[in-house]
């Protein structure tokens, strides 16, 4: 097995920051019964425009369907997942339709509003989660969750800064929104936590105990909601 030390240390040569004691990964990782995320400058490099998608990577969705299964194996329950977006977004509600996702919140310009929501809907509270995030918007999101797992990108310097000097990212990627980021983070955390080998081995061999993570994983339907300016309501499929 290789140890997380030399983990950690391969994510920094190739340009990773560990802001975090590396220890805290693995300790917090088994823990962990969410993961939410941002959307644009997470899946995506962000741009908007007439006609601009806003699409996802199929080497990200992977490495969240990797992670899920690890922690599934760990706890024999699959891991919720919640996409926060201030926006409507088709590409959002197609992986999370496909991949099975918790719930997708769109237009939530209030994602403290969210994370309330998501605790009084799901009974889970932030310190369950993993937190994917790369702008100021997120912050109200990430600062509270076990894990706050930032997406790098150049021109954000001083944001980048603000954030590991306030104690609000544990992990800055190497790799910059656009790219896969997330793929990074889910390599990176099963790593960590030791479980890397094993979860990938049974994904490449289809195991019978992956082919129980997929019935249990199809038995979560998606919920829509959004944020009408003041609270969370419940939102039909656009």
């Amino acid at each position: 097995m290789i140890l997380h030390t030399e983990i950690a240390d391969l994510f920094r040569s190739k340009g990773a920051k560990i802001i975090a004691e590396e220890y805290l990964f693995a300790e917090r990782l088994p823990n962990i019964k969410a993961l939410i995320f941002d959307w644009d400058g997470v899946f995506n490099e962000g741009w908007k425009g007439d006609g601009v998608l806003s699409p996802f990577s199929e080497i990200d969705s992977m490495g969240i369907n990797m992670l899920r299964f690890a922690l599934w194996l760990k706890s024999g329950i699959v891991p919720q997942v919640f996409i926060v977006t201030g926006l409507k977004n088709v590409s959002a509600q197609a992986i999370a339709n496909r991949e099975c996702f918790s719930a997708l919140y769109l237009e939530c310009i209030n994602k403290t509003c969210a994370m309330e929501h998501i605790y009084k809907q799901y009974g889970i509270s932030a310190s369950d989660m993993v937190c994917f995030f790369d702008d100021i918007l997120d912050v109200p999101m990430a600062r509270d969750c076990s894990l706050r797992m930032y997406i790098h990108r150049k021109s954000k310097l001083l944001f980048e800064k603000y954030l590991v000097e306030n104690g609000l990212c544990d992990y800055v990627t190497m790799s910059e929104s656009g790219e896969p980021a997330i793929r990074e983070i889910c390599e990176f955390l099963l790593g960590m936590g030791g479980i890397y080998s094993d979860t990938i081995s049974q994904r490449i061999a289809f195991s019978s105990q992956y082919k129980e993570f997929l019935v249990q994983r199809k038995l979560i339907d998606l919920q829509l909601f959004r944020f009408n300016g003041i609270d969370i309501e419940a939102y039909q499929v656009f």
